[in-house]
């Protein structure tokens, strides 16, 4: 811990903590975005929760992509 950090009241720290999760969530999701060449912008990105970026981050991975495709049935002519 910094000595800045140590200065910190409990509730400074907690809040610090969480600003940081939410920021690396940020930066993760707008990775996801450019590596897949996928438009995104940063107002919205900022105004969603954690739990709405881990959600994104997770249907946007390979693992997230195949559950979906899991769950997507594909409907042929012979299924009526």
């Amino acid at each position: 811990m910094s000595e800045n950090e140590k200065n910190l009241t409990p509730g400074e720290r907690k809040l610090l903590t969480e600003l940081n999760v939410k920021a690396n969530l940020i930066v993760e999701f707008q990775q996801v975005c450019q590596d897949q060449k996928m438009p995104f912008n940063k107002d919205v990105i900022y105004d969603l929760s954690e739990d709405d970026l881990r959600e994104l981050i997770h249907n946007f991975s390979d693992e997230g992509q195949a559950m979906l495709k899991k769950k997507i049935r594909y409907e042929t002519k012979g299924d009526n």
